[in-house]
């Protein structure tokens, strides 16, 4: 029987969604007095291993996983926002922001709580800028979000 309706992933989401509504979580699922935690069955688990076994062999729902931006559509998108007919400060925004974000390699949500606070003026290295993400998701401490230095490119395309 191959899954047709969900990844293990979401099956695994969904169990430990569920799981942590439950009064007694820590308490395994006992099938013979039906009382216990469900999410901790043995059939559950089983159903999950067969379901990332026909993961691997490329049965059953096929995976909606984000790839990463790869360079030449990078520049094409911006090539497509600079040719725009609007030559708008909205438009150089868009295209700054993108930029930094490629450079910075951040995600867009991040990008978007950058303030003109964050970016200095490097005084070791004349002609470079220092930048300091502290909201990254990935951000727990301080030391998780070290300066950045934001070199100059002679490329025009980006």
């Amino acid at each position: 029987m191959k899954p047709i309706h969900a990844r293990s992933s979401t099956i695994l989401n969904a169990k430990k969604s569920l799981s942590a509504f439950m009064p007694r979580k820590s308490v395994p699922w006992d099938p013979i007095r039906q009382e216990g935690n469900p999410t901790r069955s043995d059939s559950v688990n089983m159903l999950i291993k067969q379901i990332k076994k026909a993961e691997v062999r490329k049965e059953g729902v096929a995976s909606s996983a984000r790839r990463p931006l790869e360079y030449m559509e990078f520049l094409s998108l911006l090539s497509t926002i600079r040719e725009s007919n609007e030559k708008t400060e909205t438009m150089r925004m868009v295209c700054s922001v993108f930029t930094l974000q490629w450079h910075l390699i951040t995600r867009i949500d991040d990008m978007m709580k950058l303030r003109f606070d964050n970016l200095a003026p490097n005084i070791q290295h004349s002609g470079t800028l220092q930048c300091q993400m502290r909201w990254s998701k990935n951000i727990s401490e301080e030391r998780d979000a070290p300066e950045q230095i934001l070199l100059g490119s002679m490329d025009p395309s980006i």
